[in-house]
């Protein structure tokens, strides 16, 4: 993957939070991310330091513990925040 990789995958994980009305678990986010961005393997370490950052970086991440385990969803206010709109004028 290229340089930006982090970027990337902390990206997608934004887009995964925000699609998730119930949230997700690491291996959940770690299977997803191999599978959408064509990665070989992927430890779950990584994909928590990447929940990490974004929390440490403000956005609005929050881990609850449910049936399937820990899972980390995104606050209301984060909805919809990496939507990026252009226009020509």
């Amino acid at each position: 993957m290229a340089r930006n990789e982090q970027l990337i995958r902390q990206h997608k994980i934004m887009q995964l939070l925000e699609s998730s009305r119930f949230g997700r678990t690491l291996d959940e986010l770690r299977d997803e991310l191999v599978r959408d961005l064509g990665l070989s393997n992927l430890h779950e370490r990584t994909v928590r330091r990447d929940v990490e950052a974004l929390t440490a970086a403000g956005l609005d991440i929050r881990n609850e513990t449910r049936e399937r385990g820990k899972v980390y969803l995104l606050g209301r206010v984060e909805r919809g925040l990496h939507k990026i709109s252009v226009s020509s004028t």
